[in-house]
């Protein structure tokens, strides 16, 4: 059963997670990715990880704990990489170009699916 989170701290992760969208350089397609040593991949995960935590822990937290906590404990990363599994399934059946999708958005994906905002939270990033 996904984790709820408090509406405020719900903002803020959607915030933080708008504003550490990968973008230019430090976004990482899933092709790199995989020619990446298991070393390297750690970094960039929680590399990325970092930014959304330090983001978050301002404003909430036991939040910020939380997604920590879900990734130590090894079914943040066991989720993960159910999703990039999925992302390659989509790949081979030609539905999706894996050159296309960065790893910080997969990323991104798991997180909103373990920690869904609650119903009617603002879900749209803001308008520049």
């Amino acid at each position: 059963m996904p984790t709820r989170c408090k509406p405020i701290a719900a903002a803020a992760f959607l915030a933080a997670l708008t504003v550490l969208s990968p973008r230019g350089a430090s976004a990482t397609s899933i092709p790199e990715f995989d020619r990446k040593t298991p070393e390297e991949k750690s970094a960039i995960i929680f590399q990325f990880l970092e930014r959304v935590i330090n983001a978050l822990s301002e404003k909430d937290p036991v939040f910020a704990s939380e997604i920590l906590k879900y990734f130590e404990s090894g079914k943040g990363i066991e989720d993960l990489f159910k999703e990039l599994s999925r992302v390659d399934l989509l790949a081979r059946e030609g539905k999706l170009d894996r050159s296309k999708i960065q790893v910080e958005n997969v990323i991104r994906l798991v997180l909103t699916r373990k920690f869904p905002p609650p119903a009617g939270a603002n879900t749209k990033p803001p308008q520049k």
